[in-house]
């Protein structure tokens, strides 16, 4: 699009001489998939950020008065191409960050816990046999259950629905009351406390039930809400006079319903499950006005014809609806209908060139709409503009952009384009368009709006020194030097695992073991029919051997090649501590019986091909004619051999580093491979592919990893650790410490 002097927009407005008007564009990383953040929510904490950062720091044209004024919350409006699935996320986080937003949408009645706890226990009073609602009725106000006691009232009738265990308990004819009987006293008293709950709710709800068959529904409701004093528990809740309006609500649905020709709780039930399903969503309830002090959030096409102040628009990286663009049939206007080649004979299937042509049309013609309507929201701003966008390897990709940035979109990137950032991206580095890149750990830090808002802060200050106001100078560096006041927190993490505190002792310690851990090692995808001709790498290799050692029988293994070789004394099958008398004999026996094992546990997809063909037998049969695969028998025959045991263990910070603040506690999590219990103390045992010369040097590079689990081991198991090996399948022996 030429944008000359015919297509040009020219201000009708004149405002006072205000400074941080600048149009900017904030890029948020893209959440990785282990993040405990969406991408909705991820872009929602930046725009909260920077409107805290703009309420404290920027001045607006008052309508009234025509002069500036400190910026409010309702000068301030999000617009969203559609709001479904941002809107309420992005309002749920504005509420969380303590700034208060509107939407103008009528969606989320039905997803309200106060309502779907009504609507629940509805569906119980008209059949208590469905095991959902139930499940919802005993967890909330109305049951008063909490999931231990439903785990245990279902643990003791597991045939049936929920509705046949919570009345067998409260009659007696649960299994929990035979295995009672030899309980302990306090596990029978608190069996008997739960029997009588479970009686109490039950004749609660026969209660009910019987009511339903006289009572109106909204007078049913009436007496459910005025028993259970369920509006001021709502009430009470956070968001509480918008819970409250929610449950009000609701009985004005009821009253709507018994204008109809239906009648009683069955249609009622139903009633409302249709408008659910066809999405005659009414919108939580409001109390808060369009003219109240609010952000407002609401869709673009609403924004048609209305100015704002502050425009944030964001989700523009959301990708377009493309659907008519690829469907089988397609009309247009001007050129007709297209559909695709089907042969039925030969069952094939393709696109014509007619269908082609139609169809690039029609994207031309939708991207050409959505210009059209992304035009409409940057026009809306009067004296702020700011733009949203999230994108994976945000900071990369900008930087490509603006160093091959062109004056004018072509129309290859605009046909290619799948949202509105493709829109802008090509073109936004030879615009005045400020543009900041927010990475995902930055989103989780509480200076964020600061950091976002750094910019404006170092303009306010030049120009306050071309100014000369020595006073507003004075004031913006005592704020700009402030320090932050829990800097003491700043390197403090609440949760690790010990491969990463492995490292970082190894790192202290300067150890050259260190760089083999620098950078993890990326494993591009090969195909199948290619992968035999690629070389294992290290990570398929530990794990397939770390699988092969949990799903290891020893009993089925040394202990067959044992009765028939070296076990004709003291039993067959029973380990001795003595040597074998033929070891080339056992060692072919057990070589014979750990093939057909792997074989067998491939077959039933137990243990993967992948890991199959990684692992090699002669290396686990050295470790089965080791000593410590005898002990580790005698310790599973004995029910005493653990392996993958996942643990958390909770440290002071200080250990991990000096700077930590005292009293702040650090989570570490790991798994140790396999320890067992003998008669005096416990054994430790890791196991380790790292191809090195010597076992010191495996020793220096997992001694602090050792370290970890001993203390999380002596934790869990009240016992002490007498024994740390390392078995090193590259040596093809083990290494022990005390």
């Amino acid at each position: 699009i030429s944008y000359d002097d015919r297509a040009a927009l020219y201000p009708g407005a004149s405002y006072p001489e205000n400074g941080g008007c600048e149009s900017e564009l904030i890029l948020v990383e893209k959440p990785a998939g282990s993040s405990d953040l969406s991408v909705e929510q991820a872009e929602a904490r930046a725009v909260a950020a920077r409107i805290k950062e703009l309420r404290e720091s920027l001045s607006v044209t008052d309508q009234e008065s025509g002069q500036l004024r400190p910026a409010r919350f309702s000068d301030m409006v999000i617009l969203f191409r559609s709001g479904s699935g941002w809107d309420e996320e992005f309002k749920a986080v504005l509420e969380e960050e303590g700034i208060p937003a509107y939407v103008t949408s009528k969606t989320g009645y039905f997803a309200a816990s106060e309502v779907q706890e009504l609507l629940q226990l509805l569906r119980v009073l008209d059949n208590p046999t469905q095991d959902i609602p139930l499940f919802g009725v005993m967890k909330s106000l109305f049951g008063g259950f909490t999931e231990e006691e439903i785990a245990l009232i279902r643990s003791g009738h597991q045939s049936g629905s929920l509705y046949d265990a919570v009345r067998a308990l409260a009659q007696g004819e649960d299994s929990g009351s035979d295995e009672g009987q030899g309980s302990c006293g306090g596990e029978a008293k608190a069996r008997e406390e739960l029997r009588h709950k479970a009686a109490a709710f039950l004749e609660r709800i026969r209660g009910y039930r019987d009511c339903t068959v006289y009572l109106p529904i909204r007078d049913l409701l009436t007496k459910i809400v005025t028993d259970f004093d369920y509006l001021n528990y709502v009430t009470a809740l956070p968001a509480g006079g918008k819970r409250r309006a929610n449950v009000e609500m609701l009985f004005t649905r009821a009253s709507d319903f018994e204008k109809t020709s239906y009648y009683g709780l069955f249609h009622f039930v139903r009633y409302m499950e249709q408008l659910e399903k066809y999405d005659v969503d009414y919108g939580g309830a409001e109390l808060l006005d369009e003219n109240a002090d609010v952000v407002r959030i609401m869709s673009i096409h609403k924004s048609k014809g209305l100015e704002f102040p502050i425009v944030i628009v964001a989700g523009l990286g959301r990708r377009f609806n493309m659907q008519d663009v690829n469907q089988s049939l397609i009309v247009d206007m001007d050129l007709g209908l297209a559909t695709d080649y089907v042969d039925p004979v030969r069952r094939v299937k393709n696109k014509t060139l007619r269908r082609l042509a139609l169809s690039e049309k029609l994207r031309e013609d939708s991207l050409g709409e959505e210009m059209r309507v992304l035009y409409v929201a940057l026009t809306r701003a009067k004296e702020k503009l700011i733009l949203t966008a999230s994108l994976e390897k945000a900071a990369e990709r900008w930087e490509r952009y603006r160093e091959n940035s062109a004056e004018k979109l072509d129309y290859l990137d605009f046909m290619e384009a799948g949202s509105f950032l493709d829109m802008m991206l090509p073109v936004v580095g030879r615009s005045d368009i400020r543009v900041t890149v927010v990475r995902e750990e930055e989103l989780h830090r509480e200076d964020l709006a600061e950091q976002i808002g750094m910019y404006d802060r170092k303009r306010r200050l030049e120009q306050a020194e071309s100014l000369g106001d020595q006073a507003a100078l004075a004031l913006l560096r005592e704020r700009l030097n402030a320090g932050y006041r829990f800097r003491a927190l700043e390197g403090l993490y609440t949760k690790t695992t010990v491969s990463e505190l492995k490292i970082a002792a190894m790192a202290d310690r300067d150890e050259e073991a260190y760089h083999t851990f620098e950078e993890k090692e990326i494993e591009p995808y090969i195909p199948a029919f290619r992968r035999a001709e690629e070389k294992v790498s290290g990570t398929v290799r530990g794990n397939a051997y770390h699988r092969v050692m949990e799903l290891l029988d020893f009993d089925g293994l040394t202990g067959k090649a044992w009765a028939e070789t070296a076990g004709t004394s003291g039993g067959p099958g029973e380990p001795q501590d003595r040597e074998i008398q033929n070891r080339d004999l056992f060692r072919q026996k057990l070589q014979e019986a750990l093939k057909g094992f792997l074989d067998a546990e491939t077959a039933s997809k137990r243990l993967s091909t992948e890991y199959r063909q990684a692992v090699r037998d002669g290396r686990i049969l050295d470790f089965l004619m080791s000593p410590l695969a005898f002990r580790m028998w005698k310790a599973q025959r004995a029910g005493k051999l653990y392996r993958e045991q996942p643990f958390i263990l909770g440290i002071d910070a200080g250990r991990l580093n000096r700077e930590l603040p005292d009293g702040e506690t650090v989570l570490i999590q790991g798994i140790i491979d396999a320890f067992f219990v003998e008669e005096d103390g416990l054994v430790l045992l890791d196991y380790k592919t790292d191809a090195v010369d010597s076992m010191e040097d495996l020793w220096n590079r997992y001694e602090t990893q050792m370290d970890y689990y001993r203390e999380a081991l002596e934790k869990l198991m009240g016992m002490p650790v007498k024994e740390r090996i390392l078995y090193s399948f590259h040596l093809g022996r083990p290494g022990s410490r005390e």
